[in-house]
């Protein structure tokens, strides 16, 4: 097999390089801090060179910008399997909870209706019994 004689640096115009799942995992920070929600990829671009040297395209910035959220926050059908444990220790941690939960025949979330314990509590011992009255003229 012939051995190839061409450099590194023309090889990889981004010099050194640094793969996608990196730079997600060190941009997921930005992306769990509310006050700055919108991580340009322009400024992931001066960050990663000014921290750690790195040059990258922006085409490769503009990649870990859309996978980023996803890295720190989940897929939306990963939070939807969440939902049965995190309903099982809502309702041991706060006793009368009502709550319901209905998926399709396939197992997909349709709806759910939650009301907790202390907030039927708060109701009822608020609520004044009210009779009416009413006249069938």
């Amino acid at each position: 097999m012939p051995e190839h004689t061409c450099s590194l640096a023309i090889r990889h115009k981004d010099n050194r390089q640094a793969a996608l799942w990196v730079i997600r995992h060190c941009i997921k920070r930005k992306y769990t801090n509310p006050a700055n929600p919108n991580y340009a990829p322009r400024s992931i671009i001066d960050d990663f060179s000014k921290d750690y040297g790195i040059n990258m395209t922006y085409e490769k910035a503009w990649r870990c910008r859309e996978k980023a959220p996803l890295y720190v926050r989940g897929t939306v059908d990963g939070s939807y399997q969440k939902l049965p444990s995190y309903l099982y220790m809502l309702e041991k941690t706060n006793p009368r909870t009502v709550m319901h939960l209905d998926t399709d025949e396939m197992r997909r979330f349709k709806y759910f209706f939650m009301s907790l314990g202390a907030s039927i509590r708060g109701f009822k011992a608020a609520c004044r019994p009210v009779l009416c009255v009413v006249d069938p003229s």
